[in-house]
């Protein structure tokens, strides 16, 4: 049975919050890193920038659990509070760190910028504060212990800094402290065409808190991720009690997962691609760049990437990927007829052994009875491989029927690339 985790909080500080103006994704990332290191997260608070406010927010935390986790308000601007409300609340005195104020003044001059001299805010600490540094941005971030041995951890609120003093700096702080004596090992399994609550079903029993490893489930934008999180001794007891995990996990939905090892889609594209030194054009009417987008996020996409065409109109189908005057007066643009025809044209016109392409009705106009919005079809085509194309009937609005397009074009191609690595084994 696993040991019972230790609770932490998160207190995510700015007006811009609370007004809606800035979405408050970092909390989320940061609430799945502190559960692969095994402490719960009991609560996210958002919190303006008033000074009273993220005293009672701070002082309930505490009171709650031993580890709370602050992001924003670290800034050089009168609204920059939190860790004044930190030494407020803990009765301790604010005091200049000289190394921080020369590391703010060197990164202005690195950048040939002037520095007006409120950015020497952000070079004072409470009492008793481990600091932080920050080699992305200006803001550093600190860590305190209570006299009672609870933690106190402030981290920027600009995600890029959130996340790099995490992983370079708070995460490292906290494996070393708060669990010296115990090993977690960590997998991401991603599935996809199963939802969060059929796949919460299926795996009904090895769900639970009190498991080792322990089992979550996180609906993200590429599928349902499934995190383990394992406790033990030694590395090699961790990873044999999450390689039983994953088998228990194969035997119920072993048929949904795409990747074992924490890999998404386009990233596995990119490899299976490289694998048989094919390259990928992309042609897209309903998504409007988006699924090339996603494509081009991998680092080395340009390896396995030829490019790709946006073809709204009929006459740039028509023009760019030669589809059939005839296809698209017989059949209309959102059809699979057309689907094929602009993959086809793809991978002849860019040169490439593989294409992929996506047209259909967004909305939330231009739907009819026979072709209703959310009807989309998708389709691969290349050179070696005979065409392959999908019906999707797509609910929600236009962003959401555009990013499910990308999705399901992202596991085409997975799939059509998969199958041609599994028979060339054979």
């Amino acid at each position: 049975m696993a040991k019972p985790a230790m609770k932490a909080e998160i207190i995510s500080t700015g007006s811009e919050l609370l007004l809606g103006i800035t979405t408050n994704t970092t909390a989320d990332w940061l609430a799945c890193e502190l559960h692969d290191l095994g402490l719960d997260v009991g609560l996210i608070t958002m919190v303006g920038d008033d000074e009273p406010a993220i005293r009672e927010a701070l002082a309930g935390a505490l009171q709650r659990s031993r580890l709370v986790v602050t992001t924003g308000g670290l800034g050089p601007t009168p609204s920059d509070i939190t860790k004044q409300a930190t030494a407020g609340l803990l009765g301790r005195e604010m005091w200049f760190d000289q190394a921080s104020a020369d590391a703010i003044r060197r990164f202005f001059a690195r950048r040939g910028r002037p520095m007006t001299e409120n950015n020497l805010r952000q070079a004072w600490f409470a009492e008793g504060s481990t600091v932080l540094d920050n080699q992305v941005g200006t803001a550093p971030g600190a860590v305190l212990v209570t006299g009672d041995g609870k933690v106190v951890a402030h981290l920027p609120g600009p995600p890029a800094e959130c996340r790099w003093m995490w992983t370079n700096r708070l995460q490292p702080w906290l494996r070393q402290r708060l669990a010296p004596d115990v090993v977690i090992e960590t997998r991401r399994v991603l599935t996809i065409g199963i939802g969060e609550a059929q796949l919460a079903e299926t795996l009904d029993g090895i769900l639970s808190n009190n498991r080792n490893p322990r089992i979550s489930l996180l609906a993200g934008t590429d599928g349902v991720c499934i995190r383990l999180t394992a406790h033990a001794a030694g590395e090699n007891q961790a990873r044999q009690m999450l390689q039983q995990a994953c088998a228990d996990i194969a035997a119920r939905v072993g048929r949904y997962v795409y990747s074992w090892r924490g890999q998404d889609l386009p990233s596995m594209i990119g490899e299976l691609l490289v694998q048989r030194n094919w390259r990928l054009a992309v042609a897209e009417s309903c998504t409007g760049g988006k699924l090339a987008a996603r494509l081009v996020d991998v680092v080395g996409a340009s390896q396995w990437l030829a490019g790709g065409v946006v073809c709204y109109s009929d006459q740039v189908k028509h023009n760019l990927l030669s589809v059939p005057e005839r296809t698209l007066s017989e059949y209309g643009a959102v059809s699979r007829q057309t689907a094929v025809a602009m993959a086809e044209g793809a991978w002849r016109k860019l040169g490439t052994e593989l294409a992929v392409a996506a047209t259909g009705i967004a909305g939330p106009g231009g739907g009819s009875i026979d072709k209703p919005v959310g009807l989309v079809y998708i389709a691969v085509a290349g050179c070696q491989i005979r065409p392959a194309w999908q019906e999707l009937r797509l609910t929600g609005s236009r962003e959401q029927i555009r990013n499910a397009t990308v999705l399901a074009a992202l596991d085409l191609i997975r799939r059509e690339l998969q199958k041609q690595h599994d028979e060339g084994d054979e």
